[in-house]
């Protein structure tokens, strides 16, 4: 046989041994990617078997599902010898229905908005002045007068705090929705859209971008100027029918029909749920978010923070408990969270709907999970706020939720 043949048969085995390794390769990722995941019907049995044990806490909006459309994201996390976390997701009726997230976005904005400043060397501690007001309904532009000061730093803060409507605004005028979405993209997010203000404005004010300066904390110079803009291109909601409720209202008077969410920001609840995954577990989720440690732990601090340790502005305990935006195991009470307990989360409440995406760690009782959940608790199907739907039905379940999860994961780990 010839050197030449000797050498291709060499080389067609050589290819074969290749291509048979790496499709075992690929065999295994997959597996262990599935091994992740439950199967959809494993995911709600799983679920619907912890939630059924306490009937008393659940049934009701279980029984209703196509009443309530709760869905349910529930990652179970297992720290490894080496500190690695290990997950195992379940869901319920995931991305099944339609629900606008409202306040939660304003977790992603802070986020992005934190990315931008590193981008432009900008502390966050630096002030933000708006110099037009194109978008802001009366009440809003008062409420961001408010923000004292009005840094970057202290934006967030009540964004994530209190969930002050102003900061979200203040947030999208620095970033603009081109930004915002495009930035989505990026992380691979391929349905998120952000295409709304929070204030009652027309169409020109949700498009617009006012014109803004960014002055240095110390000196009080003018560090960035940007004059008004508008978006490239407007924003849809990339949900297919984006149309909600028989009735809804539209300036304090009760309408025939659903009502129009196709230019309402909107996020499913996996993309929610991954999103907070991603920011707490960077390296395991191979993240391509970029955070400073220091804007890193800031964050983190800010979304665990609750209102009573918020050192400026000053709250009232009484006016705003524990529970003011953390739902989770406390929900509908004034009791404080215990101190081995931090919840990481941005909950989101409007038009009926009312979400959390959390990420809840107790080190003392070695307990960690996240979970997003939502439901639509509106009465006869009216699109329009109901705050005595909120507090009978949609904080207790969300509270029960969270409670639940808690033990499972508590008595799971003493049984390692």
């Amino acid at each position: 046989m010839s050197f030449c043949c000797r050498f291709l048969l060499l080389f067609k085995k050589s290819q074969f041994i290749w291509t048979f390794t790496l499709l075992i390769a690929v065999s295994t990722i997959l597996s262990l990617s599935e091994a992740a995941k439950a199967s959809p019907k494993d995911s709600i049995n799983f679920i619907e078997s912890l939630l059924s044990k306490n009937p008393e806490m659940f049934s009701k909006v279980l029984a209703n599902q196509e009443k309530y459309q709760t869905q349910i994201c529930y990652t179970s996390i297992t720290r490894d010898a080496k500190h690695r976390p290990h997950f195992k997701t379940y869901s319920y009726h995931l991305d099944e229905y339609f629900f606008y997230a409202a306040s939660w976005m304003k977790f992603p904005l802070a986020i992005f908005t934190l990315e931008k400043l590193e981008r432009l060397k900008i502390d966050r501690k630096d002030i933000l002045k708006i110099k037009t007001q194109c978008g802001y309904a009366q009440e809003e532009w008062q409420e961001a007068r408010l923000i004292n000061p009005c840094s970057f730093a202290q934006i967030i803060t009540e964004a994530m705090v209190v969930s002050n409507n102003a900061a979200y605004n203040l947030m999208f005028d620095f970033l603009g929705a081109d930004s915002i979405n495009s930035r989505f993209r990026q992380l691979g997010y391929k349905k998120a859209v952000v295409c709304n203000r929070f204030s009652g404005c027309d169409s020109i004010g949700h498009s617009t971008c006012n014109a803004f300066e960014v002055q240095d904390a110390t000196t009080k110079k003018p560090i960035l100027q940007q004059t008004v803009c508008y978006l490239k291109k407007p924003y849809r909601s990339t949900f297919k029918l984006p149309f909600f409720g028989s009735y809804h209202f539209e300036s304090g008077v009760l309408m025939n029909g659903p009502k129009d969410f196709s230019q309402r920001n909107y996020i499913p609840l996996s993309e929610m749920h991954r999103f907070i995954t991603e920011f707490f577990f960077p390296n395991a989720t191979k993240s391509k978010m970029h955070l400073s440690k220091s804007n890193e732990a800031f964050m983190k601090k800010t979304m665990r923070l609750l209102p009573r340790n918020c050192p400026r502005p000053k709250y009232n305990e009484s006016s705003f408990p524990d529970a003011y935006m953390k739902p989770l195991l406390i929900g509908g009470t004034n009791n404080r969270l215990p101190n081995s307990i931090k919840i990481y989360n941005k909950v989101g409440q409007y038009f009926g709907w009312t979400c959390d995406n959390a990420y809840v760690l107790d080190t003392t009782n070695k307990v960690e999970f996240i979970v997003s959940v939502v439901l639509f608790t509106n009465n006869k199907d009216i699109v329009n706020d109901d705050p005595i739907a909120y507090q009978q039905i949609a904080i207790p379940f969300i509270s029960n939720l969270g409670k639940i999860f808690y033990n499972y994961e508590k008595e799971r780990n003493k049984r390692y």
